[in-house]
């Protein structure tokens, strides 16, 4: 029988009236104690996130751009034009790990610290047994030294998120060596300092190099600061630092700067290599092919149903890879798929034809068939 203090002190008088006792008072002392602490210990992420530091706090780790999208976007496409000033920026490249997105998010005033997933915070009790060999890995003393180095740095005062990968066995699809020994292990290669409204300080490499643990580091690729046109002038190398197939490369520049949030991409891209690539080729479809509204941007849309696509959702938390969420993935896949073909696609011919609406039908009605066979593939696979 769960009761708070007020619950059990009621129920006390009526089993011993005598409630001026000594053995009285000091059970209640001792129960609200207990209760008070079992609250702060486990209730740490429900608590935080009802006060104005945790309205602040989480931050879900913003959407890298993949290469063959940078010419088209508003912003990156700047960093392509050699010769000028954002063109010369200079950014270092580290191997894109395949497991599912974790964070540390910190008050450095408090020393206040809580873990997330993709899309939530996660407490002590989490039932998702994915997460439960983050704080085994991230302890008390890991965290709390790179709070020190956050101080150090200047950052005392602040609410700071460290984003990372958690990774190895039994999740995602890579057969990394740490895999083969039932393990598991972290990386963190991405720290934003909030500093207002949709406004974050995106530390840079030494940074980076600074705060994290070696041992928690992303792989380095050792060619050195390039600019971001010279990086994606070649492609990924296809053996993994970590054992089997490498998921792809991130580049990042090399110094601080300020991420707008809504107002600009993130200054973040990826290049996949084959085997992940969340956008498969296809060939133009022949006229009998669909025989549908609007053939040329059902085809088009098709590109992005893919079984990489159902992983990477996966890999986000919140849902597991199983028949019983089959309806689930499927909503969950044609949502990805819409938003993200909207963005990629914004400045293209085809979408100079067509409305968001036909793009919406497309997307959750005529593709519903192709999306239900993509889910049950990534599934039995």
């Amino acid at each position: 029988m769960n009761l708070t203090p007020k619950q059990y002190k009621k129920f006390l008088s009526i089993i011993n009236p005598d409630t001026t006792s000594e053995e009285y008072k000091n059970k209640v002392k001792e129960l609200a104690k207990s209760f008070h602490e079992a609250r702060e210990n486990n209730n740490l992420a429900n608590k935080i996130k009802h006060d104005k530091l945790g309205k602040r706090l989480f931050k879900k780790y913003p959407s890298l751009t993949n290469h063959y999208k940078v010419p088209k976007d508003r912003y990156l496409r700047n960093f392509l034009q050699e010769g000028t000033p954002l063109g010369s920026t200079l950014f270092y490249a580290t191997e894109k790990v395949d497991g599912t997105n974790i964070s540390v998010n910190i008050d450095t005033n408090t020393g206040k610290y809580i873990f997330a997933g993709r899309n939530r915070f996660l407490d002590e009790n989490d039932s998702e047994k994915l997460y439960l060999d983050l704080p085994k890995i991230l302890t008390d003393e890991v965290v709390n030294e790179m709070i020190d180095k956050l101080k150090q740095l200047g950052f005392d005062n602040d609410v700071v998120h460290i984003y990372g990968e958690l990774y190895g066995f039994k999740i995602q699809k890579q057969n990394y060596n740490i895999s083969e020994n039932h393990e598991r292990s972290v990386v963190l290669y991405d720290i934003l300092v909030n500093q207002g409204a949709n406004e974050y300080l995106h530390l840079n490499l030494h940074d980076l190099l600074m705060v994290v643990p070696q041992e928690l580091l992303p792989h380095l690729i050792d060619s050195g600061l390039q600019t971001l046109s010279k990086w994606l002038e070649n492609e990924p190398y296809e053996e993994s630092f970590y054992g089997g197939i490498n998921e792809g490369f991130v580049f990042k520049p090399a110094k601080r700067h300020v991420y707008y949030e809504n107002k600009q991409s993130y200054l973040g891209v990826k290049y996949k290599t084959d085997k992940y690539l969340e956008v498969k080729k296809v060939k133009a479809p022949k006229k009998s092919q669909y025989e549908v509204n609007n053939p040329e941007l059902v085809s088009d849309i098709e590109r992005y149903i893919t079984v990489n696509r159902v992983m990477n959702l996966v890999s986000h938390g919140g849902i597991t890879l199983e028949f019983k969420n089959f309806g689930a993935l499927v909503k969950e896949l044609a949502e990805d798929v819409y938003k993200e073909y909207i963005r990629d696609e914004s400045e293209s011919e085809i979408m100079k034809k067509y409305t968001f609406d036909d793009i919406h039908e497309a997307t959750f009605k005529t593709l519903n068939k192709q999306m239900s066979t993509t889910v049950r593939e990534a599934i039995q696979s």
